[in-house]
């Protein structure tokens, strides 16, 4: 086809020709361009947005945390971890029943460590053969029970001697503890606060003598109640 040809049919169909190419060119435009670029400026004004709560809930942690007393998280984790180790304790708990058995007229004769106590990934089982007054018995398994170090007497088994007030109580024992969570949470993580019960509950634990944790369950072999 001649120049001439391409010509006349320009000059006859140029109406609809340009419009064409330029709502091609416009077509063009938008899909290899504005909506690349508009997608771009949503997506960074979306990771803007998010920085920006990010960064509001950063600084609203750390001001909280720069109002938390470091003394007193101190003592209140120290409390706790007496009463409630992330692991066993086989020493200290010793030396605390020693004192409490003592304290309480009694004189541990035997004592050695079995049974799985309550529950084998979080207690252990001790057992204690303690010779003393039965007139403070009861105080004694309230002393174990409310001690520093959460304890509770599981069974126990009494043999009254002929005369005087003497017995030899066999107890068992569990000692609870629990590992410290490996997972403690990210930084993104809210900043959990500490319930007024949660305190309540860290006070009793510090105070020792007031946290009592079941009944004690009596199997008695000699009199059916050795406090008679």
């Amino acid at each position: 086809m001649k120049k001439e040809n391409f010509v006349l049919i320009y000059q006859k169909y140029r109406m609809i020709i340009f419009p064409v190419v330029i709502a091609l060119s416009c077509l063009i435009l938008i899909v290899f361009v504005m909506i690349p670029q508009l997608s771009k400026f949503f997506k960074n004004s979306k990771e803007e947005a998010n920085f920006k709560a990010k960064s509001d809930f950063l600084d609203t942690k750390v001001e909280a945390l720069e109002s938390l007393d470091e003394k007193d998280l101190q003592k209140k984790l120290k409390d706790v971890v007496t009463a409630y180790p992330q692991e066993k304790d086989f020493i200290t708990l010793i030396t605390l029943l020693q004192k409490i058995t003592s304290g309480n007229g009694f004189n541990i004769t035997s004592l050695s460590f079995g049974g799985d106590g309550v529950s084998k990934d979080s207690s252990y089982g001790i057992l204690i053969e303690a010779v003393g007054p039965k007139s403070v018995l009861a105080r004694l398994l309230n002393s174990i029970e409310t001690s520093s170090r959460l304890m509770r007497v599981e069974r126990i088994e009494i043999s009254s001697s002929k005369s005087g007030d003497m017995i030899t109580a066999n107890l068992a024992i569990s000692a609870l503890f629990a590992p410290i969570p490996g997972n403690l949470g990210s930084v993104d993580s809210p900043l959990p606060p500490i319930s007024k019960g949660e305190e309540e509950l860290i006070a009793r634990l510090a105070g020792g003598q007031e946290v009592p944790l079941t009944a004690v369950e009596l199997s008695p072999t000699g009199k059916s109640n050795p406090f008679e």
